[in-house]
């Protein structure tokens, strides 16, 4: 950790140009997001995110509304 903020949507932001979380018990959250590492996609790679690539979580974001329902199947 740098103590640098990244804003959302910078090459180098970790949660890639979109976040949209669907689970947190008030300190950790869970969430679909992208990726500046495209090669992590589909890897255990974070707590438990769902990594996508940016063209994709873009995609997702434009089609969602806030309260909409998410599943998680294992």
């Amino acid at each position: 950790m740098t103590g640098k903020a990244i804003t959302g949507g910078a090459p180098e932001n970790p949660l890639g140009t979109h976040w949209i979380g669907f689970w947190t018990d008030g300190q950790n959250w869970v969430g679909f997001h992208g990726t500046p590492n495209p090669e992590t996609v589909g890897k255990a790679v974070s707590h438990g995110c769902l990594r996508m690539y940016n063209r994709d979580i873009k995609e997702l974001f434009q089609l969602v509304n806030l309260g909409t329902p998410v599943t998680v199947i294992q």
